[in-house]
């Protein structure tokens, strides 16, 4: 059997992320990720904040630049205004500077520096549960590892093993790539169209990402029935039809779960709830939370700190306003029973209010969500 310090499962940003510093730290590590293609079929919407943006979003984290100046290659098209469209399809432009990414390439850029910096990557490798404390069991055989990492997913097999509860709310979002010339803004399309939830538009080069994710609490029909119907709106608008089949996924809009460390597994990602609930979002948070776990655990393996800096340190630099994100969709439930309701409350936040949604800010002080 093989030995590794850890052995992470999911190679996505996450997974990523935490297996180059934690290789970085000069542990041995292999990541290992059930599909035979790193960041293939693509399951999101493509979207990535400009490093300033993450800066302003996530103030307590250091060195944003480090994770997010990324070559020039993986930006398709740069954007700088998000368009929120209410109900009333009245349209508040929010100033917001960012970048549509091919995940494809993008994800396999986040592996090869995990590969360039030590760890050992294998693909086509499901993870099929633990042996013991320190037995992982894969359909490539068995490894064992000092530590555990579980970035694979909402749904994670990971968070199985240790007992732990999966995110109380899973949004289904379903979304697909057409051709054409879509500008340069990000659209956000809120009311019936997405139950509790939003479709959107996010131009790239030389077409767009068109999608959406829903609330299945809130409506009586699958997403599927909504995704397909704004996708055929949106073809009808542009004269143009999906470039590739639409891919559907899950995600966690409950928030961060309450424990991610258990004994010698780690949890992250969206395994962990690491999204941002206003919008859906959970690269950054995945890369922040991953680059945070690989020196935890590069501190605990190396000069025996405690694994459970790892739940501090991330809660310190993204808890907060992962938190305030989740407040605020929760008090603005309400409105998402009414296309009137939810008109009501556009019109009332306005392009201000509207922004500090987007950027996970409290449209009122901390005292009034408590």
């Amino acid at each position: 059997m093989k030995e590794y310090d850890v052995v992470v499962v999911g190679a996505g940003p996450g997974g990523s992320s935490t297996a180059e510093y934690a290789a970085r730290a000069g542990l041995s590590v292999l990541f290992i990720d059930s599909r035979k293609e790193i960041g293939w079929p693509v399951q999101c919407g493509e979207f990535m904040p400009k490093t300033d943006e993450i800066r302003h979003i996530f103030p307590d984290v250091e060195t944003p630049e480090e994770l997010f100046d990324v070559p020039d290659a993986l930006v398709s098209r740069p954007t700088k205004i998000i368009r929120m469209i209410s109900p009333s399809m009245r349209e508040y432009d929010v100033g917001f500077s960012g970048y549509s990414t091919e995940r494809r390439a993008f994800d396999k850029y986040l592996a090869d520096k995990a590969g360039k910096a030590g760890a050992e990557l294998m693909t086509d490798t499901k993870f099929m549960g633990r042996e013991g404390r320190n037995t992982v069991i894969t359909t490539k055989g068995k490894f064992r590892a000092d530590i555990i990492v579980g970035a694979d997913g909402p749904f994670s097999s990971v968070r199985k093993t240790v007992g732990a509860n999966p995110p109380s709310l899973l949004y289904p979002a379903m979304s697909t790539t057409m051709d054409g010339e879509f500008g340069d803004v990000v659209e956000m399309y809120f009311g019936n169209v997405a139950p509790a939830g939003y479709a959107w538009i996010i131009p790239k080069e030389g077409g767009a990402n068109v999608g959406l994710g829903a609330d299945p609490n809130l409506t009586d029909k699958k997403v599927g029935f909504y995704a397909r119907d704004f996708m055929a709106q949106i073809g009808k608008k542009f004269n143009t039809k999906p470039r590739q089949i639409v891919a559907g996924g899950w995600v966690p809009m409950s928030g961060p779960l309450g424990k991610t460390v258990y004994d010698n597994v780690l949890l992250v990602g969206d395994a962990a709830g690491h999204v941002m609930a206003t919008n859906g979002g959970g690269i950054c948070i995945a890369m922040i939370c991953g680059r945070i776990a690989g020196r935890a655990i590069g501190e605990h393996l190396n000069n025996h700190r405690s694994l459970d800096d790892y739940e501090a340190q991330w809660r310190n630099a993204v808890g907060k306003d992962l938190e305030t994100a989740r407040r605020m969709m929760k008090y603005a439930s309400f409105a998402f029973s009414s296309n009137w309701l939810l008109s009501i409350l556009f019109r009332t936040a306005g392009t201000s209010g509207l922004s500090k949604v987007i950027k996970c800010k409290s449209i009122f002080s901390l005292k009034d969500w408590t």
